[in-house]
Order: structure tokens, then sequence, then C-alpha cells
């Protein structure tokens, strides 16, 4: 990432399970609602991500993430993503 801290226009690239690397931009930071959004790109192929910590009940925390792009390319991201909010709020 071309920063230490994330905020809306920082960019850098993501490696991905299989050694892909992706370009992202960080599109927006709402640190007090735990939240940001960021662009990711791959040739002609790209998503927006919406990444929320939401507090649970018990004291935890939820990590869930909306995914704005095509199906497919989504649904392949599906595991990667979970695994990686999982270490997130671990």
């Amino acid at each position: 990432m071309d920063s230490d801290v994330i905020a809306a226009g920082s960019a850098g690239t993501v490696r991905t399970l299989g050694g892909v690397q992706v370009r992202f931009v960080v599109l927006d930071v709402d640190p007090p609602a735990r939240s940001w959004s960021w662009r990711v790109r791959v040739g002609p192929v790209g998503m927006v991500l919406e990444h929320h910590l939401l507090p649970r009940p018990d004291g935890g925390t939820r990590a869930e993430v909306v995914i704005h792009g095509a199906w497919a390319v989504a649904r392949l991201y599906r595991l990667p993503a979970t695994v990686a909010l999982h270490r997130l709020v671990h």
C-alpha cells in the first residue's frame, strides 16, 4: 500500500491465495462506523467491496462484505474474502 494508514485514495496490490496480484484503491473509510470500501481490478474485471465490522451482543465482532460486480467474479471471491475477514476479526 502507498501509505501506512488506510484512507480514501490509498492504493496498492493484494496478492490472492493463487498468487495473482490485484491492484486496489480505497474509496472511502469511516473509522467511527468501522467500515471502508475499495475497488479492485484485474484487467477488464473490477469489483467494489464494502467492508463493515459490526459489534455482536456477546462482545465480539462480526465482519461482513458487500460485493458489487459480476456475479461469477463475486462468487469466486467468496472463499478468500471469508478467510481474510475471519483473520481480521481474530
